[in-house]
Parts: C-alpha cells; structure tokens; sequence
C-alpha cells in the first residue's frame, strides 16, 4: 500500500472549520495554542476535547451547504462573524421575535455556545448552535 493511500482527504470547507476551531483557542494569534490560552482546560488539551469539537467537523460534513447558507444568512456583513446586532436585527425582522425574546435568546446563545468569550459567534460556534435546539433559524419559523 502506497503512503499516499493513508492520507486522510478534507474538504477546503473542512480545512477552514478545523482551523476556526484552532483559531478560537489562540487567543494570541501567533498560530500556536499554548498553556495561557487553554485555560478552560486547565492548561492542557486533551484527546477528548478535541474529540469534542469533532461534531462540528461531522455537521459540516453532513450538512455543509445548508450551514454555510444559514451563516450567511446571519452574517450580513460577510466578514466571517455573526454580530449580536446583526443577530438581533435578523431575529426580530417582521415581527418574528419580540426585543424581549430576541435579546433573551441572544444572552442564551452567548452564554451557551460564545466559547472564546469575544461577543460574537465565528462559524464553528455557529455550527453548533445550527445543530442544537435552539437554532434561531427553526425558532424563527414557529
């Protein structure tokens, strides 16, 4: 068997959520986790952690087109991040969700799904909250 026959072939789609979750953890973007930024793990990254982010891998995989359209759907501005404002806005668009429920839901999804703290929800943490129940596309339309 060749050496090539091993190589495990991803997606450039892949490539790009596997280095949004990388991403997420460098806190200093100098490419490189290192034992300050992995405070939520005490210092260390484990095989299960890691294995943890896995699931956004698999949702990209599985249903790729469909969440990269939604997050572009939120990301009104095109620069790889979905707003609070930008999020709002969408949410209570034609009366879909009250301030009151939209702002509520927000501060849900921040606390549940922001996991590098920054206000805002890059594509990996997107794709979790697609994949959840509380994915504001299926809420907006009950």
């Amino acid at each position: 068997m060749a050496e090539d026959d091993n190589k495990l072939e991803l997606s450039e789609d892949s490539i790009h959520v596997i280095r949004d979750i990388f991403q997420s953890k460098d806190v200093n973007n100098d490419g490189y986790i290192n034992t300050s930024e992995l405070d939520e793990c005490d210092g260390k990254l484990s095989i299960d952690e890691l294995i943890a982010n896995l699931h956004v891998i698999n949702a990209h995989s599985l249903r790729g087109d469909e969440i990269l359209e939604a997050f572009k759907v939120f990301d009104k501005n095109g620069d790889g991040f979905i707003r609070l404002p930008e999020l709002n806005k969408i949410l209570t668009a034609n009366g879909a969700m009250t301030g009151e429920e939209s702002a509520k839901l927000i501060d849900e999804l921040v606390r549940e799904f922001d996991k590098n703290h920054d206000g805002k929800f890059d594509y990996s943490e997107f794709v979790s909250i697609f994949m959840s129940d509380k994915n504001p596309l299926q809420l907006k339309g009950q």
